[in-house]
């Protein structure tokens, strides 16, 4: 913590991501684990965790996010990812052929191991097919010396389970669908999965930042959605929730299927008394709300 707040008084100072890697970084020096697997956030190049000397890449989709950093294209974002190859280290590339060009120049720049393959249609579990698929290639590539059948990976890759992605919550008799969705192409995802679980329309609590892509979230979960509760966050980095009702409206969701939460009440509670208890509530857009309705439930729950 006192580095952390001396690295914040410099005249650039420090972000609090950039201090949470440090301390990360700490913390792998003190218990040196036999593997670290790091998530590179921000597009790849400009994150604090690519600093490392990491011993192989992994890229698992393209997609249009934080479009005001790393570029308005898909050939632009795709040149941010590629910044996290390493010279003649695998570069895994986590979807279907062809590894895109930009990826495929950057590897070759630096003599990378290019690994691909087509996803596998019967790779099934709680995380999307991608995901797995790029498990199991960095399994093979990197962890060569292990000696694990292919039924074996295949076994664990599709127990496992992610918190805040598709997470199912059973709260006091209802089921909640907790999924931090916050761009068009995890919305799309989304709205997939909840059509294939479900077949109907569910009740929706969202809530997104400001800087995301919210008119193209909405309309790629607008097929699912039967009713829109719109909730209102702290962070200042939050759209308020009367311009989030405003872009509902502005892609065509009729005014009766939007709700605005009240601030001062507790947000879980308020859709406990509106829907019927028979009916699945699914919560997306943000870390923050994830966050928020999983204290109200454990705080609802310690006094029950």
């Amino acid at each position: 913590i006192q580095v952390a707040e001396s690295l914040q008084t410099l005249e650039h100072p420090w972000s609090f991501f950039e201090c949470l890697t440090l301390a990360f970084f700490h913390w792998v020096c003190q218990y040196s684990p036999d593997v670290v697997l790091l998530e590179v956030g921000l597009g790849g190049r400009l994150d604090a965790v690519n600093t490392t000397a990491h011993e192989g890449a992994v890229i698992t989709s393209i997609d249009y996010d934080h479009t005001q950093i790393l570029g308005r294209s898909l050939a632009e974002i795709a040149a941010e990812k590629s910044g996290i190859i390493r010279s003649k280290t695998p570069c895994i590339w986590g979807m279907d052929p062809p590894m895109p060009a930009v990826i495929l120049e950057q590897a070759n720049i630096h003599q990378a191991l290019c690994v691909s393959a087509k996803i596998e249609e019967q790779l099934v579990g709680h995380l999307p097919a991608p995901s797995l698929h790029a498990a199991q290639l960095t399994w093979k590539t990197c962890f060569k010396d292990q000696t694990l059948s292919d039924d074996q990976i295949r076994t664990v890759l599709t127990e496992v389970r992610l918190s805040g992605r598709f997470e199912r919550v059973i709260w006091q008799g209802r089921e909640w669908i907790l999924d931090v969705a916050h761009n068009p192409a995890a919305c799309l995802a989304l709205c997939q999965k909840l059509h294939q679980r479900y077949g109907r329309r569910v009740h929706l609590m969202c809530a997104w930042l400001k800087d995301k892509d919210v008119r193209g979230c909405i309309q790629a979960l607008m097929p699912v959605v039967q009713h829109w509760y719109c909730v209102p966050l702290t962070s200042p980095r939050a759209i308020l929730i009367e311009s989030l009702r405003e872009k509902l409206l502005s892609v065509g969701v009729a005014t009766q299927a939007i709700s605005l939460l009240n601030t001062r009440k507790p947000m879980v509670q308020q859709m406990m008394c509106k829907i019927d208890i028979r009916e699945p509530v699914v919560v997306c857009g943000s870390f923050f709300l994830l966050t928020m309705v999983k204290k109200e439930q454990a705080e609802t729950q310690s006094l029950s």
